[in-house]
């Protein structure tokens, strides 16, 4: 009877031991999750400003990933479980520059990019940058580049446009990964503009200037405007002329 009793009280012990680290282990995710979000935010490029009396609002456009038909070898990694599955419908948002074509890298120079230049490569430093990134993503065909918007409140940009003195269109801004999702949802109807305005005034501090990368994406667009000037058009004699503005078609 005492061995009984003391077995049970050992499988009681464990039992409590095993959902104490269990309770843990779900803490400690959930906070790591938290803090990767907390740490991650969008560059968005500013393209339009509405100042109208009732509707003071920027139209920002970003980068996405497309995929439109069925993609192989795709593995969703899901509370510890590695799932393959098919991939078809993806749409996702570009927020960092990509690490490199691990396929031609050794396991030891994978590890040290993890541990260095990928976790500290957050923004977008150059135009090849940005061009390299976008054909690693079409290379195979499967995916595709493309760009979608969202509405920003101009209260929220002017004061930093005010404080570096520059005109918003074609500047980059980075915008915290939470004010972003609200965005998405007041762009999408699923958050009314004055719930968005009113969430939006209290995180002034969830959007920066990125100076850095509004240079490269002003170099990047330069870049596709002399590259479709070179292609366009075959025959001359169909060309229009070319205004004094660059990135601009004449009569």
């Amino acid at each position: 009877m005492k061995a009984l009793l003391v077995f049970v009280g050992i499988g009681l012990s464990c039992g409590i031991l095993t959902a104490i680290v269990a309770y843990m282990v779900i803490w400690i995710r959930s906070l790591v999750r938290k803090r990767t979000m907390e740490g991650i935010s969008i560059p968005v490029i500013v393209d339009d400003v509405k100042r109208l009396t009732d509707f003071g609002f920027s139209r920002c456009w970003y980068f996405t990933v497309e995929c439109y038909t069925p993609s192989p070898n795709w593995v969703l990694r899901l509370r510890g479980c590695h799932i393959p599955f098919l991939m078809v419908g993806l749409s996702g948002i570009i927020h960092r520059p990509h690490s490199g074509r691990w396929s031609s890298m050794s396991p030891q120079q994978i590890a040290k990019r993890i541990r260095g230049p990928y976790l500290r490569k957050r923004t977008f430093t150059s135009p090849e940058q940005i061009e390299n990134l976008l054909d690693a993503i079409e290379e195979d065909g499967v995916l595709h580049a493309g760009t979608a918007d969202i509405w920003m409140p101009n209260t929220l940009l002017e004061p930093l446009l005010q404080q570096y003195g520059v005109k918003p269109q074609g500047l980059t801004f980075r915008v915290r990964y939470d004010l972003f999702c609200a965005a998405m949802d007041f762009r999408n109807d699923r958050l009314g503009r004055k719930q968005f305005e009113e969430k939006a005034s209290s995180m002034q501090e969830a959007v920066t200037f990125s100076s850095e990368e509004s240079s490269a994406f002003a170099a990047w667009r330069r870049m596709q405007v002399s590259l479709a000037r070179g292609q366009y058009p075959k025959d001359p004699e169909l060309a229009l002329s070319w205004s004094s503005e660059q990135g601009t078609l004449g009569a």
